[in-house]
């Protein structure tokens, strides 16, 4: 099976906002390989804290958990 890149845009409604990328998780068998700010990669072993805007990049070593993984990181806040 070939692993499955995932990519998603953090808005201001997301859970991830405000958290270091190493914090969040994720599925088993998948990982962040970093995120994209400003037009710069910033890999995932400096542990940026997450910002609105930033793309999120990650991997879904088994594509069947791909669609899990989309939907981890498209986690929006609870609104009481």
């Amino acid at each position: 099976m070939k692993a499955k890149l995932i990519t998603c845009t953090v808005y201001f409604h997301s859970a991830h906002l405000g958290q270091p990328l190493g914090s969040i998780c994720l599925p088993d068998s998948c990982h962040f390989l970093g995120l994209v700010r400003a037009e710069q990669l910033i890999h995932f072993q400096q542990n940026p804290v997450v910002e609105d805007g930033d793309c999120l990049i990650a991997i879904a070593l088994n594509p069947a958990i791909s669609p899990h993984l989309g939907n981890c990181l498209q986690l929006r806040q609870k609104v009481h």
